[in-house]
């Protein structure tokens, strides 16, 4: 009897039948199907997370669907140095040629401290691009300037796409990420001043990057994402919640560090995707058009609210001591508070340009908002010298073009990869470590009623009290009692 030929099946097939097998296919008709054992199916199945995690890393247009192993490259700390620098290179829309990417594959190589044999061939170039789906290097040069023309054409197509999809305004979603410098404090208060002459720290590098997201009428804004956190949409669980079903259509930039259309329409038929062609972000992109703004202002404004209900004491200490306490839990929080102050007007001002509807109020401050507002807390916590104006709108706009992933320097990206490779399983250690010694000072029930009592009893003498909320409040009060 002849043993069965190996045969070793690409991605794309992978990816098929990991879909048919969703579907309550057998895996000894897919078998046949492919030419391939009973056992080889089930390891698809057994890894299917990991087959479609990369699946979305090569995912590409150039034909790399179709590769076959899932192996990692040679030298991965070389192979991450040099696809994070072309990212930046490309965010900022520079053109990268073939020579130039080999060439600083050389230099990050030495930084490295890397085999000396390692030449950055035409071969190890191809090999790169194909790992990570570029399609093409000789990129030619860009207008940086946006690009009313291109913005004109791609509403009259925009139009043109929901008239013939037929796409109801409560499924059409805009999505851009964006950093913020969650921590960052004026730059001439004392606490600044201290922090950043402090060994081994730098407020102004304490940044995250957050996903906001919103539908054309208004009606749902999606919660906030720290890029990287959530694996699922969560599309689905808002039309069941608003008794509607209908078609997805979800508006994009063109960042390079975004999936292919294929990855992110692969769920179902039900959900597209469409790129905003390049140098149109600032005219036309929704998110762009001052929500992201008027997001990150109203940050700032509550962690400095918080600042100020700090006990008051002028010393720059103090405020040191509560910018340690403060940690990306809080963070989360205040995101979610401030993303549900941005009004709804807001939002829906911010679609009118690629709708091509008439602003009734163009000149109208979106969120009336009131920097002076601002400016007066920062003078009543005492701890600036001398913040002027220029001093405030350099705090709001620190990071109005961050476009969602920090821009490193060489050594940065190198320093960065270093560390992590090498204190990997320490980090683990320590994860786990603080994991336990949370669960073990873990509030127990008398405590944590003892403190919602309380707050209880001061939220019923607040102008803002409402009584869902306070029924609400009451019932997690109430958890404390078992």
């Amino acid at each position: 009897m002849s043993s069965r030929k190996r045969v070793v099946l690409p991605i794309t097939d992978k990816i098929k039948i990991i879909e048919s097998l969703k579907k309550g296919e057998s895996g000894r008709l897919l078998a046949d199907k492919y030419g391939v054992g009973t056992s080889t199916i089930s390891d698809i199945k057994k890894n299917a997370e990991s087959i479609l995690n990369y699946k979305v890393k090569i995912d590409s247009q150039d034909g790399s669907i179709n590769r076959k192993a899932m192996k990692d490259p040679p030298n991965k700390l070389l192979e991450d140095a040099v696809y994070s620098w072309f990212l930046q290179k490309r965010s900022t829309g520079r053109p990268i040629s073939g020579p130039l990417l080999r060439e600083k594959a050389l230099d990050l190589n030495k930084k490295l401290g890397g085999s000396a044999s390692f030449l950055a061939s035409n071969g190890w170039l191809l090999k790169f691009k194909n790992r990570h789906g570029i399609r093409e290097l000789e990129i030619q040069g860009e207008k940086m300037s946006a690009d009313t023309n291109s913005a004109n054409s791609f509403k009259d197509d925009f139009k043109k796409t929901l008239n013939e999809g037929d796409y109801d305004l409560d499924f059409v979603y805009n999505a851009d990420e964006t950093g913020l410098n969650w921590k960052l404090l004026p730059s001439k208060s004392l606490a600044s001043c201290q922090e950043n002459s402090a060994p081994g720290h730098n407020s102004s590098k304490e940044r995250v990057t957050i996903l906001v997201c919103a539908n054309a009428s208004v009606s749902h804004r999606m919660p906030l994402l720290l890029i990287g956190k959530s694996k699922k949409p969560r599309l689905k669980k808002f039309q069941n919640e608003i008794g509607k079903q209908g078609k997805v259509l979800l508006l994009l930039d063109n960042a390079p560090t975004h999936p292919s259309v294929e990855t992110l329409e692969r769920e179902n038929g039900m959900f597209k995707v469409i790129f905003l062609p390049p140098n149109v972000t600032s005219l036309l992109q929704p998110m762009d058009q001052s929500v992201i703004e008027t997001l990150k202002r109203l940050y700032r404004k509550e962690l400095l609210r918080r600042l100020l209900s700090v006990d008051d004491d002028t010393d720059a200490q103090v405020v040191l001591t509560f910018f340690k306490q403060m940690n990306l839990k809080e963070c989360c929080y205040m995101l979610v508070s401030t993303w549900d102050l941005v009004q709804r007007k807001t939002l829906n001002k911010a679609w009118n340009k690629i709708l091509n509807r008439n602003e009734e109020n163009p000149a109208e401050d979106t969120d009336n908002f009131d920097s002076g507002e601002i400016s007066e807390i920062i003078k009543d916590l005492q701890i600036c010298q001398e913040c002027d104006s220029e001093d405030l709108e350099e705090l709001l706009s620190c990071d109005s073009n961050d476009q969602g992933f920090q821009i490193m320097s060489d050594d940065e990206i190198v320093n960065n990869l270093l560390q992590a490779n090498n204190q990997k399983e320490i980090c683990e250690d320590e994860t786990e470590k603080n994991e336990s010694e949370e669960n073990d000072a873990e509030p127990s029930h008398s405590d944590a009623f003892q403190a919602l009592e309380t707050a209880l009893q001061w939220f019923e003498k607040q102008e803002e009290c409402d009584t869902v909320s306070l029924l609400r409040l009451k019932q997690i009060r109430d958890i404390g009692i078992g």
